[in-house]
């Protein structure tokens, strides 16, 4: 298992910031259920707004899903797609989470999400996977 540096994480710019509405979450979860063939969620950003899809780019006849993650960004706009591994998107615990943040640094293919719940913030650093 690599070491992990938390002051480099701290460290890192990030080219994106974004925020996400649970209920967009949820939105995602929910479409999971019609793509059970693939575990890659796909960020990337069309007419100034960010989109989550569910699919695999890599194979044919695979079903997607995809819905508006915020029509909000702060920072560049993505210069390329962001594929990540779902079920590790899926392994944190976004239920009731009042504000999700991610932040994204392109040449790296890192995600910094941020959850605050309460008095308490967690933060999840995520690889994106190569495309």
């Amino acid at each position: 298992m690599p070491s992990i540096n938390v002051k480099k994480i701290n460290e890192l710019k990030f080219d994106t910031s974004f925020s996400v509405p649970e209920n967009k979450l949820n939105a995602l979860f929910k479409g999971a259920s019609f793509t059970t063939e693939t575990n890659k969620l796909y960020i990337y950003v069309e007419n100034n707004k960010i989109f989550g899809e569910l699919g695999d780019k890599n194979r044919h006849n695979s079903d997607n899903f995809q819905c508006m993650l915020t029509d909000t960004f702060e920072g560049s706009p993505l210069s390329k797609v962001i594929p990540i591994n779902f079920e590790t998107f899926r392994l944190i615990n976004f239920n009731k989470t009042a504000n999700i943040h991610f932040s994204i640094n392109i040449a790296l293919g890192v995600i910094k999400i941020v959850l605050t719940k309460n008095n308490t913030a967690l933060t999840y650093i995520v690889s994106a996977l190569i495309s």
